[in-house]
């Protein structure tokens, strides 16, 4: 049985994958299986800490550069944050991008129903309203066409229909767009069922002529040989079906090779008609740099593209997740601006391994605990409330001691000066009473960036911040892992901050980020440093920090790596009751 697991993020997103994306070449019949889910790693150009401890550096390495309302784009341009229906109305393609009622550009990201005839039990309004509280603003309905159950063989089209409607519906209830997927998959060309397609996208598009939230996708995977001329008739036989009742509904369609052909497209669009997008299916450890490389090619050509169907595991659905490769991609979708779309949260879960839903900032706002850890997670849980004070003041002694450590070696790595940041390390009291913090902070940023506040709307600090997103997203994941509370923070205590004790435990690391985001991405990066944005490049290359390495007793770990040593070590502090087992990285001197 395949298994389909789903790369959330975000980010931002909210992300995740649709079921049933084959390789090049090879794809193995689909079949019934569980819904599935998605881990992501999200990355932001402002990691955003909520605290109201008075700290320097805190207010300086955490800015918003965006309210909760609007975001500003890399062109300057406001748009809304999460697209929705009542805000952003009925949308349409505008060139390659896919733009709102007012014609700003808009970005969807959500999830993806199974087939609709296996788990009917998933099209509810709860899971709905559930998804739309993780950060998704749209749902596929996915209904498959020639499997077991499917439309188009032994199906009940009625109920099948009604699945359909009631999805549409519920998604207009939590104020979601809404994807109608006619499910081509095992049938491989789409033409062997186009009178079928024609007189149901004709029933969907009469009754939602009116809806401005519904976008059609006519044939999911064109496979086994189906080539683009194939699509690009069925397409002019099912898109008048649809034109005849809705004129201006946005409508997707599939590229030849489940989806990953959209170079064909490019040389030969569908013509005479408008608001038409191209979908690409990708999956992480299958496909890299190839297929990131079609994608480019036919955006810069400005082919309207639209991922309705991605993973983070190979596309057989077997294997380890390729966590480096997912941040390549979801890092590139971002940079152009595509939607995603992503499936439901359960594989994971049941896998022991939690979900990191981000939000419209690509900030982490949501974990997905799975309750198979309960036991070790309430135990955890239990001696983190329970911590002595005593002990938690031990512990951030530790955290600022070798913070400020690796501050002053990053300033002796640039021959600046750096024996007055090694005495403020030495003379760190319990619970940092001194506030040495805040004052080796200023010193540090001051001569490293020449800016002791971090406040300049320069590449650099952009740079930083996306860095020290990508990093704390990843220990989120490490936390929530292990069962901790990522709330209950060692210093951080703010109510409206999720993730205190990710923010307290990222201290450490951000040196290493300096680091490398200075002597590894700048010297790459094309343009003015003045620039306030990243582009596409300088986000590829920061993305890599956390393959990057610090120090642990002299062995080399990758940042990845010494997020989830970082967190062991604090569980094992907490549980022992001795700040000593809290290890913390050094820098590569």
């Amino acid at each position: 049985m395949k298994k389909y697991i789903a790369l959330v993020l975000a980010a931002v997103l909210v992300l995740g994958i649709f079921t049933g994306c084959g390789n090049k070449g090879n794809k193995e019949t689909e079949s019934q299986t569980d819904e599935k889910a998605t881990e992501s790693v999200n990355s932001a150009e402002n990691n955003t800490e909520d605290s109201t401890q008075s700290s320097t550096e805190n207010s300086t390495e955490n800015q918003n550069v965006a309210d909760t309302e609007q975001l500003t784009t890399e062109n300057g341009q406001e748009s809304s944050v999460l697209a929705c229906p009542s805000v952003n109305g009925k949308l349409h393609v505008e060139g390659s991008k896919l733009v709102d009622q007012n014609n700003n550009e808009v970005q969807l990201r959500g999830v993806s129903t199974h087939g609709l005839a296996w788990y009917p039990q998933y099209v509810t309004n709860d899971c709905f309203a559930t998804l739309k509280s993780f950060g998704a603003n749209v749902v596929r309905l996915a209904m498959y066409t020639y499997e077991s159950g499917g439309y188009c063989t032994d199906g009940d089209r009625q109920q099948l229909e009604t699945l359909v409607q009631n999805g549409v519906q519920y998604a207009f209830n939590n104020d979601m767009y809404v994807i109608i997927d006619w499910h081509v998959l095992n049938e491989g060309n789409p033409n062997r069922y186009s009178d079928v397609a024609k007189t149901f996208f004709a029933k969907m598009a009469q009754q939602y002529a009116s809806y401005n939230n519904v976008i059609y996708e006519i044939c999911n995977e064109p496979c086994n040989g189906a080539t683009w001329g194939d699509v690009k008739f069925y397409a002019s036989e099912v898109i008048p079906s649809i034109r005849s009742y809705d004129k201006d509904a946005v409508i997707l369609i599939g590229t030849p090779n489940w989806s990953q052909d959209v170079d064909e497209a490019v040389k030969d669009p569908v013509t005479g008609y408008d608001n038409i997008m191209y979908t690409l299916h990708f999956y992480a450890a299958t496909h890299k740099e190839d297929l990131q490389n079609k994608l480019k090619s036919a955006a810069d050509a400005g082919l309207p593209i639209f991922v309705s169907e991605f993973g983070i595991c190979s596309a057989d659905g077997n294997g380890q997740v390729d966590i480096d490769s997912a941040n390549s991609w979801i890092s590139l979708l971002d940079s152009y601006g595509i939607t995603i779309s992503q499936n439901l949260l359960s594989e994971l879960a049941k896998d022991k391994i939690c979900t990191i839903c981000g939000d419209e900032k690509h900030l982490p706002c949501a974990i997905n605990v799975p309750y198979s850890q309960a036991s070790r997670g309430s135990k955890n849980a239990k001696a983190q409330l329970l911590l002595p004070e005593t002990t938690r003041k031990h512990l951030w002694r530790r955290n600022i001691i070798q913070k400020i450590t690796n501050q002053a070696d990053i300033l002796g790595k640039n021959n600046l000066r750096n024996d007055d940041l090694r005495e403020l390390a030495k003379t760190v009291r319990t619970d940092d009473m001194g506030n040495n913090e805040s004052t080796a902070a200023r010193l540090y940023f001051a001569r490293l960036l020449e800016d002791a506040t971090r406040r300049k709307p320069t590449w650099n600090n952009a740079a930083l911040n996306y860095g020290y997103a990508i990093i704390r997203g990843n220990i989120a994941r490490s936390v929530a892992s292990r069962g901790l509370i990522a709330m209950i923070g060692i210093n951080h205590r703010s109510e409206l901050n999720q993730y205190n004790l990710v923010d307290d435990l990222i201290e450490s690391l951000r040196p290493i980020v300096d680091d490398f985001i200075l002597s590894k991405v700048a010297p790459k990066h094309i343009g003015d440093n003045n620039d306030e944005f990243l582009d596409q490049n300088d986000r590829h290359l920061i993305i890599d920090i956390l393959n990057n390495y610090g120090i642990i007793y002299g062995k080399k770990y990758t940042v990845r790596d010494l997020c989830d040593k970082i967190a062991e070590s604090y569980l094992k502090a907490i549980l022992e009751d001795n700040p000593e087992y809290f290890i913390l990285p050094e820098i590569i001197k």
